[in-house]
């Protein structure tokens, strides 16, 4: 279980590898399989692809509500009500997720060697923990 222990604060990091468009996204397609894992993300203008070529560590999918504390967390860290608007990709770094992952592991994963990336829409917030970098494309609708 993860802890929520204010000495090891989460830093959110807003990552955009290939200057991503701003706009306010919605999952429109999610597929995992043996080649990886595949989420597609849209504006009505532009289309994101966000491909992990292996398969993540941990994959983490919860509804926008399920996940309140947290945003609010992030929110007020920042002081800026608007720290998720017309953006949706962070790396999180200090991730307490990554963490846990250690531990269930028993050390055999170690944290260090994660990264822990948060897709938050309106609707939903996911988190991937993964070893390996996704690769990112925008394409036009």
């Amino acid at each position: 279980m993860e802890t929520n222990n204010k000495d090891m604060l989460e830093k959110w990091v807003k990552w955009n590898p290939i200057d991503i468009p701003k706009g306010d996204y919605i999952v429109t397609d999610f597929a995992q399989n043996s080649e990886g894992v595949k989420i597609i993300l849209d504006n009505e203008k532009d289309a994101i692809q966000i491909f992990f070529d292996g398969v993540p560590s941990i994959i983490r999918i919860a509804v926008e509500g399920i996940r309140m504390r947290t945003c609010r967390e992030a929110l007020d860290r920042y002081q800026d009500d608007l720290f998720f608007r017309n953006h949706f990709l962070f790396t999180i770094e200090n991730s307490q997720l990554s963490k846990w992952v250690e531990e269930e592991s028993c050390g055999f994963t170690e944290a260090e060697n994660l990264m822990h990336y948060c897709i938050v829409t309106a609707a939903e917030v996911i988190d991937i923990i993964a070893t390996f970098e996704p690769e990112v494309t925008v394409s036009k609708i």
